[in-house]
């Protein structure tokens, strides 16, 4: 049975990818201001020691204007409702976006922040 709680979503035939999830996140983003370079990012071989520069390119592309901005942001979170979903505690799943929609409608303290605290060496990406 799957945890309750956000979820990366499954696709057919393959494990759930927090890496893949967030190559498709960023992707996106890249790819509302910039075909070509959102097509380097879903083809970066070397996630782990890749994907920094990707993020370059994105903070780039999104401070050439404030539309920009808005529109990497709007493409991001649209394809991160696409990459994350919410499962009930009683097993259902629902898109992400509608699980918190229908939080704040209701008042329900089904949905919480919480602070996790990760362990691992910090790289500098440059």
């Amino acid at each position: 049975a799957m945890k309750s709680g956000v979820q990366i979503a499954h696709v057919a035939g393959a494990e759930p990818s927090s890496s893949d999830a967030a190559r498709e996140v960023l992707a996106a983003a890249v790819a509302a201001e910039g075909a070509a370079e959102g097509a380097a990012v879903r083809n970066e071989r070397n996630w782990r020691k890749g994907y920094a520069q990707h993020f370059v390119t994105q903070t780039k592309l999104a401070a050439r204007s404030s539309d920009a901005a808005i529109a990497t942001s709007r493409a991001a979170l649209d394809a991160f409702a696409q990459q994350f979903h919410f499962v009930d505690a009683d097993g259902s799943c629902k898109p992400l976006h509608a699980a918190v929609r229908e939080a704040v409608q209701s008042g329900s303290t089904d949905l919480a922040s919480v602070t996790v605290h990760g362990q691992g060496e910090w790289i500098n990406p440059t």
